[in-house]
């Protein structure tokens, strides 16, 4: 953003209803975050930083697109149904030009993004054996533009100018506009009580702690959680009224969307009440200091697929990394560590998700297994007879670790590992090795793509050193000893997965 389009944009939001104290807070460029909202003087804990109507957000409710398509219409695209809707509403407006009520706003948004999902295919290939890949959703965003955006664009000339098609409504800027809902939306419930803001996309703090009263935090609705292809994928049917409200409530709002984030730095929050939204400190500032509204500390694996950046914080020893950075370990993985036909064990597996449990294991930065994981296994490990009894009581077996599961977390860390095509030692080389251009957009995602290897193989070398010295501990006349168990391959039962 020029000091031009900044100054045009702080103008468009005061005259049209902002709220914002030049004195309080100004706007600034960080060396490693680019530009962000700064404290122009000490800034104590409730003040005010700045405030909107909610007229002012860009939604599916407040741009005149929906209406002038007409509501069946936009129903019959199932442009309601998921992100499809917010992005034309954007890509409209844009095309409106000086005409539309948001031209200021839009032209002070980014239109370049380092996501992987506008990496090339060589690219990508730095991010093999992450879980990142198998997220990115571009195929199944990209679906959507085709079967529902622009046959929706061309179905109403009169609206969309066929002769701008190429221009506005490309598939290039569908991702730019999907990007940056993903990035920069914020959940608005709509006007009823007062309570705190969503940040959206990921952005979306699902639960806006502040004044008058705070909403609980919700992390399972966090639209932070949406990616693009959710766009595609994020669709419910007509009884799942909440699913639908919640992807309708989706807005961009101007202003609170510039100030960036970062893992443990919170210290602004954006909060609603009646028709007004407000940006409220939540912590003291110091005049000179960033102004961050955190949404949440997410994984690097997260940053990167939705923001295009990593977080680095050192450590008392001085190794850089992202305290809340996991590693995912796929059910189909731990299947294989038994070294079975999956097949075999389809009934135990249909049953383990029938019972509402997750088929990915999060290894988190302490290296401890977690205890779905240790009871997942323990399932794999049981003879029919037990195997019977777990189902029939329909209960979890218990996350006790014993020898034979630490024998099997170490086969199953190996075998994560095993899916990367470098070792630990080579990225940690690497690091050392690689001259850093931060002006460079092809060093910037290499070097985004390393931390992010080397930090979820750092959780999975920490991992192996918790077990090797649990399996140390257990006395050497009883490390000869192994479960009896019968193999779940045999007699194994064809019960469906419930429903």
């Amino acid at each position: 953003m020029t000091l031009q389009s900044l100054s045009d944009f702080t103008s468009w939001f005061q005259t049209n209803g902002g709220q914002l104290d030049s004195t309080l807070v100004g706007f600034a460029e960080f060396p490693d975050c680019g530009r962000g909202v700064v404290a122009l003087r000490d800034i104590q804990e409730g003040e005010n930083l700045f405030t909107l109507p909610r007229s002012l957000t860009l939604s599916t409710h407040t741009s005149s697109l929906t209406s002038l398509f007409s509501l069946d219409a936009w129903k019959s695209h199932k442009l309601d149904k998921n992100w499809t809707g917010l992005v034309l509403c954007m890509l409209w407006e844009a095309a409106q030009g000086p005409e539309s009520k948001w031209f200021h706003y839009i032209a002070s948004l980014p239109d370049s993004f380092e996501t992987p999902m506008f990496w090339s295919e060589e690219e990508l290939l730095e991010l093999r054996g992450t879980s990142v890949l198998e997220k990115i959703g571009k195929k199944e965003a990209e679906e959507s533009y085709w079967n529902q955006l622009l046959p929706a664009v061309k179905s109403r000339p009169d609206l969309f100018d066929p002769a701008k098609i190429s221009s506005y409504y490309s598939l290039e800027r569908y991702h730019i506009m999907g990007s940056l809902i993903l990035s920069r939306g914020f959940e608005v419930e709509q006007e009823e009580q007062p309570g705190d803001i969503s940040m959206g996309s990921d952005r979306m703090d699902t639960s806006m702690e502040g004044p008058p009263e705070p909403l609980k935090n919700s992390e399972d609705d966090d639209p932070a959680d949406i990616d693009e292809r959710d766009i595609a994928e994020r669709e419910t049917d007509d009884s799942d009224e909440e699913g639908e409200e919640e992807v309708l409530n989706v807005a961009m709002v101007p202003l609170a969307d510039m100030l960036n984030a970062r893992y443990g730095c919170g210290n602004a929050k954006l909060f609603y009440e009646g028709d007004k939204l407000g940006m409220v400190c939540t912590k003291a500032i110091k005049a000179g200091d960033q102004i961050w509204n955190t949404y949440g500390d997410l994984p690097n694996t997260d940053l990167l697929r939705k923001y295009g950046h990593i977080d680095l914080i050192s450590d008392e020893g001085g190794i850089a990394g992202n305290p809340a950075d996991i590693v995912e370990i796929k059910g189909d993985l731990v299947v294989q560590t038994f070294g079975r036909d999956p097949n075999a064990l389809k009934d135990r597996i249909d049953w383990w998700l029938s019972q509402e449990e997750d088929d990915t294991f999060i290894v988190e930065t302490d290296g401890r297994l977690p205890d779905d994981l240790i009871s997942f296994m323990h399932l794999m490990m049981a003879d029919n007879s037990q195997w019977e009894k777990i189902s029939r009581k329909s209960k979890i077996p218990k996350p006790h670790v014993d020898q034979p599961i630490l024998l099997l977390g170490l086969k199953l860390l190996k075998l994560r590992l095993d899916c990367y095509p470098t070792t630990l030692q080579q990225d940690e080389d690497l690091l050392k090795t690689t001259i850093v251009e931060p002006s460079n957009r092809a060093t910037r995602i290499y070097i985004n793509a390393l931390h992010l290897r080397v930090g979820e193989k750092r959780i999975l070398a920490c991992a192996l050193k918790e077990l090797e010295g649990q399996l140390a501990k257990i006395p050497l006349s009883q490390q000869g000893s192994k479960r009896k168990h019968e193999d779940p391959a045999a007699n194994h039962g064809g019960s469906k997965r419930k429903k």
